[in-house]
């Protein structure tokens, strides 16, 4: 068996994977895009926003752990937004973003909790909690 073509082929589908969950999470109203869905946000009782970058790890754990980490929020009671900062970097200087990946949650419209970088983020997946 050829376990190189096996890899590469394993890779091609991983990749297709989670360009369809981006795909499928952008016609949905978790991607934040404007002005308008940011003051939406800071109007939630609670609410946690997942700020990164299409080309960074962090952001294909989160596409690809979308449905969990959703059901997670609604079982929180909790407004769930993701934030592109190469997309929009307005929004992210709104939110105190300089750095990705991040995880901020807020409770009405107030930070109480960031999580920064890679390894927290993901600890934050595991232990989606307020």
């Amino acid at each position: 068996m050829d376990w190189k073509s096996l890899k590469d082929r394993a890779k091609s589908y991983a990749d297709r994977g989670v360009r369809y969950a981006a795909e499928s999470a952008a016609k949905t109203p978790v991607v934040m895009r404007t002005e308008d869905d940011r003051t939406k946000f800071l109007w939630a009782k609670k609410s946690v926003l997942i700020a990164g970058e299409q080309d960074d790890e962090t952001y294909r754990l989160a596409v690809l752990r979308f449905p969990e980490l959703a059901t997670k929020a609604w079982i929180e009671s909790a407004m769930l937004r993701y934030l592109d900062r190469g997309a929009t970097p307005e929004l992210a200087k709104g939110f105190g973003v300089e750095t990705v990946p991040v995880a901020i949650l807020l409770k009405n419209g107030e930070e109480i909790k960031r999580h920064t970088g890679t390894d927290e983020v993901r600890a934050f997946f595991s232990d989606f909690s307020f």
